[in-house]
């Protein structure tokens, strides 16, 4: 599973009953599937027109309340889910989780050249945090000087008590000199941590998709007392209608909870509809089926000999 929080990635395919749209398929069907499809295909690669493919999708879910819920929908603001009693609106920034699962698609999205990087905002943030608070500090101290000035009654300046204005000058030039050498030495530190997603791939599907929206997978490792274990984040991003055969560019900046980009991966999960998964060329164990596979993962679902 893929948390939006902090957790361990589980990639376990979980029993459960996966639908095409087409057909009803049972996970001990496709699980014997994914096996034998990657058997056959060191046998022969050529399948011919695929009737269908099998891949390790998801289902989606969202929190609302004190609980996660199923997308059913992604807007450009919101995520909806179905609470059981109606459908809700969720913010953007909701927690959200991905848990993996083999599902079968009847058509496949083309992803091209797909490029992530990462960015970390830290340093510019603690630099603008030192500098608005020099500038506190710096009228903090010219409000106490001016004060010195009534407390002598206004009159000429050589009633101010010029050694007390130099050594609070003084204190304020070391406290700002001190708070800069703290910012630089946060700002080096920071620099290897990021908290920013740059993403940009090429989507071709075959057919139409409307309101088509993705879930942004990315994980890495987490450094803790006990070693290395696997981190991630899941955020949605609302696509749009996707047309056949017509090529859209996909641009993404997300702002993450900071972490080290130790080993970090980035993938993409396609939906579409009430929480559909769809295949692309990226998906996870994705292989093609023939209409014979097709058919005998339906006959071993269902029963039939």
């Amino acid at each position: 599973m893929y948390r939006s929080d902090k957790s361990r990635i589980s990639a376990t395919l979980l029993p459960c009953m996966l639908a095409l749209r087409f057909q009803v398929i049972g996970f001990i069907g496709l699980s014997w599937l994914l096996g034998s499809a990657l058997l056959a295909q060191n046998e022969s690669s050529d399948t011919g027109t695929p009737a269908a493919y099998v891949f390790i999708g998801g289902e989606l879910s969202a929190a609302q309340g004190k609980g996660h819920f199923p997308v059913v929908a992604m807007t450009t603001r919101h995520i909806l889910v179905d609470h059981g009693t109606g459908v809700k609106k969720v913010s953007k920034s909701s927690s959200i989780l991905l848990q993996l699962k083999p599902t079968l698609s009847k058509s496949i999205v083309e992803i091209s050249n797909f490029d992530f990087s990462f960015s970390s905002s830290l340093p510019s943030r603690i630099e603008a945090q030192a500098v608005s608070e020099m500038l506190r500090h710096q009228l903090g101290t010219e409000q106490e000087i001016a004060n010195m000035a009534k407390i002598g009654g206004g009159g000429p300046r050589s009633r101010l008590n010029y050694d007390a204005i130099e050594e609070l000058t003084q204190e304020t030039k070391e406290y700002q000199e001190g708070l800069l050498d703290h910012a630089d030495q946060a700002s080096d530190e920071a620099e290897d941590r990021v908290d920013t997603l740059h993403l940009k791939f090429d989507i071709f599907p075959e057919e139409d998709y409307a309101d088509a929206y993705i879930a942004v997978a990315v994980s890495f490792d987490l450094q803790e007392f006990k070693g290395l274990r696997r981190g991630s984040q899941v955020f949605g991003s609302f696509v749009g209608s996707l047309r056949a055969e017509r090529a859209e560019t996909v641009r993404i900046r997300l702002s993450l909870r900071p972490f080290f980009r130790m080993n970090s991966v980035c993938e993409v999960f396609l939906f579409h509809g009430e929480g559909i998964p769809i295949a692309t060329n990226r998906s996870r164990l994705l292989q093609a089926l023939s209409e014979e596979q097709l058919e005998e993962i339906t006959n071993r679902s269902t029963g039939v000999q």
